[in-house]
């Protein structure tokens, strides 16, 4: 029989001690070098034939076999049972490797990146504290339980939603806006007793160009053109009302600072005269016909209807204004002819005279100034030149 133990052959008859137990005495039917002796049963010993070079002793049916690396992989597979130890082994070349039963992980390299998949639509979670709150669903999504710690560049393509505080635990460490990073905006520790927030923009060698602009408004509003964007030259503060209609703001220049609305400045402080006023440069007004103006600013120029060489006419009322507003009027002409005549009179938006008197201004340099009371235009002083 093949694979049995056998005795070599004795002189017949006998067998002595030395030949009994003598090391090459025994032998196993087509013997080579590396066979193994097993119990092919339990009453008989067998020889199974060396492997083939890098297979595997294993045991398959109850009986010692050669297996392959590949077969022995495949019996790994689903082993649910034990974990399996790769005792700290590296594993090299070995293309995509896929878990569980259902493919439900995979990661490929193709010499560039490395790319770590999942079943469609199912999300990435790292950590086991909790479940998504907000939709994730594709295999693109990833959900830390945890906290995340980034010591490098932070890229964020999309859009950052934030359920609790978005802090920079810094000073002067800025958040940017604009494709140049041309807005910013940093928390500063000045000194023991001053904390600062500074909101800037990034100035060109035009320093008329990227001219600060804060302005707060309703969401529409924020792209609207207000029509007076262009002409600001100083940081300006702004406030727009929700009809995008109009606004109105707080300039900063060298020495003053304005109150502006989108038809220009109402009023300036000019530091460097102390504490003077000033309401900026006249705006010319002309009479609708009606005796009426519609006032816009503080200083007005008055014009008579139809335009200079029209002939005289008759100012009787004011729109525009409130309570407490200030006016200053004055004559747009100097002559006997396009004479502006401010009429006395009673009711809403009209001029209350001193002593009920109209005024006459035929001169360029006559004035009349008003404070409004709610109702009407009270008059202050009157200014009459020659």
């Amino acid at each position: 029989m093949a694979g049995e133990l056998r005795h070599k052959d004795v002189v017949a008859g006998r067998i002595r001690e030395v030949e009994y137990e003598h090391v090459n005495q025994h032998i196993l039917n087509d013997q080579a070098t590396g066979d193994l002796v097993y119990a092919s049963s339990a009453a008989q010993l067998g020889r199974l034939a060396v492997g083939a070079t890098d297979t595997i002793f294993s045991v398959q049916g109850g009986v010692p076999t050669w297996r392959t690396p590949a077969d022995i992989l495949t019996d790994l597979s689903g082993q649910a049972v034990a974990a399996f130890d790769w005792n700290s082994q590296n594993l090299t070349g070995i293309g995509t490797i896929t878990s569980g039963a259902i493919n439900s992980l995979t990661i490929v390299n193709d010499g560039t990146k490395t790319t770590l998949s999942t079943i469609a639509g199912d999300y990435f979670r790292i950590g086991d504290a909790g479940t998504s709150a907000h939709s994730l669903n594709s295999e693109d999504d990833l959900m830390v339980t945890g906290e995340l710690e980034s010591k490098g560049a932070f890229f964020l393509d999309g859009e950052l939603n934030a359920i609790n505080n978005v802090r920079i635990k810094a000073d002067n460490k800025a958040y940017y806006a604009g494709t140049g990073a041309d807005c910013f905006f940093y928390y500063q520790t000045a000194d023991g007793d001053a904390r600062i927030m500074v909101f800037g923009m990034t100035e060109s060698a035009d320093a008329g160009n990227n001219v600060p602009v804060f302005l707060f408004a309703e969401s529409t509003g924020i792209s609207a053109n207000y029509g007076f964007w262009d002409s600001i030259v100083e940081p300006l503060i702004a406030l727009a009302d929700n009809d995008k209609d109009s606004w109105w703001g707080i300039s900063f220049g060298d020495d003053d600072i304005g109150l502006i609305t989108g038809g220009g400045s109402l009023v300036r402080i000019d530091f460097d005269q102390m504490g003077m006023l000033n309401y900026n440069a006249e705006v010319d007004l002309t009479i609708d016909g009606s005796g009426v103006i519609a006032v816009t600013q503080t200083y007005h120029s008055i014009i008579v209807t139809g335009g200079a060489g029209s002939g005289d006419d008759d100012l009787s009322t004011a729109t525009g204004g409130s309570e407490g507003d200030y006016l200053v009027l004055k004559a747009n002409t100097s002559g006997a002819t396009n004479i502006v005549t401010v009429k006395n009179g009673t009711g809403a938006d009209t001029f209350i005279l001193a002593g009920d008197a109209d005024f006459v201004m035929d001169h360029i340099d006559d004035r009349i100034t008003f404070l409004h009371n709610g109702t009407e235009w009270v008059e202050l002083t009157r200014s009459n030149n020659s």
